[in-house]
C-alpha cells in the first residue's frame, strides 16, 4: 500500500502528539532504569511507533475546528504510521523531541535504540540545513575500535 504524505495536522494534533511524546519518554526512561527489561521495552516501543495510525487516532490528528474541512478524508486511503506523524512533529517543533534524543543517546548501544531514532528523527536529520540545529552526540561503540563521538551536524558536510 502506498504511503501518504502527511498533510497539515489539525488543531487537536499538537496536544495528542505531545501526549505520545510523553509516553515515548516514559518508556525510554523505564528502559534506562530497568536493565533486565531494557531490550523488551525498546522492542515494544519500536513496534508501537511502527504501527499504522488507526481511524480514531487519525481523526484526532487531522481534526479541524467545526466548519473546517478535515484533510483526514484525503489521507484515508493510504497507510500512515505513527512514526510518520511524529517525525513531522519533531521537524515542526524541534525542541519537542529533545528529551527523547537525550534518552536515546544514553541507550544508543542497546538493540532497537538506533532503529527508534531512525524512525522518529529521519525527517529531522534530512532537514538539518533547514531547521535550527540541535546538537546530538552519539557514542561510538568501543567494541568497534572506533572510540569517539558522532555529531549529527557532520552529515551536512558529506
Amino acid at each position: 500500500m502506498e504511503k501518504t504524505s502527511l498533510t497539515t495536522p489539525g488543531t487537536g494534533s499538537s496536544s495528542y502528539l505531545k501526549a505520545l511524546t510523553v509516553e515515548i519518554e516514559k518508556k525510554l526512561q523505564r528502559a534506562l532504569a530497568t536493565a533486565s527489561q531494557r531490550r523488551n521495552l525498546l522492542q515494544e516501543l519500536f513496534a508501537d511507533i511502527a504501527l499504522e495510525v488507526d481511524d480514531r487516532a487519525r481523526g484526532i490528528i487531522f481534526s479541524r475546528e467545526e466548519g473546517e474541512i478535515s484533510p483526514a478524508e484525503d489521507a484515508a486511503d493510504g497507510q500512515l504510521c505513527f512514526y510518520d506523524v511524529l517525525a513531522d512533529y519533531y521537524v515542526r517543533l524541534p525542541g519537542s523531541g529533545k528529551q527523547i534524543l537525550h534518552l536515546i543517546v544514553q541507550l544508543w548501544s542497546q538493540s532497537f535504540a538506533s532503529h527508534i531514532f531512525s524512525l522518529l528523527f529521519h525527517k529531522w536529520v534530512c532537514n538539518l540545513g533547514r531547521v535550527p540545529v540541535m546538537f546530538v552526540f552519539f557514542p561510538v561503540h568501543k567494541e568497534s575500535h572506533m572510540v569517539g563521538t558522532f555529531n549529527a551536524t557532520s552529515l551536512l558536510r558529506t
